[in-house]
């Protein structure tokens, strides 16, 4: 829970273009990256969703 969200996402798409090219798929076409405010609502949004469970 230490890990901050930014060094997560760069880990992923590291992950990502990893199995893209191990496994031979073409890159996908440029799209539009999405602003930080989209991404801070997003996150916000998913964060709200989640409750930690009581015991």
């Amino acid at each position: 829970m230490e890990t901050p969200v930014p060094r997560i996402l760069l880990a992923l798409d590291g992950k990502i273009d990893f199995l893209r090219k191990s496994n031979g798929v073409d890159d996908e076409p440029e799209t539009r990256q999405p602003s930080k405010d989209e991404v801070a609502d997003k996150l916000r949004a998913a964060l709200r969703g989640w409750k930690p469970s009581r015991r």
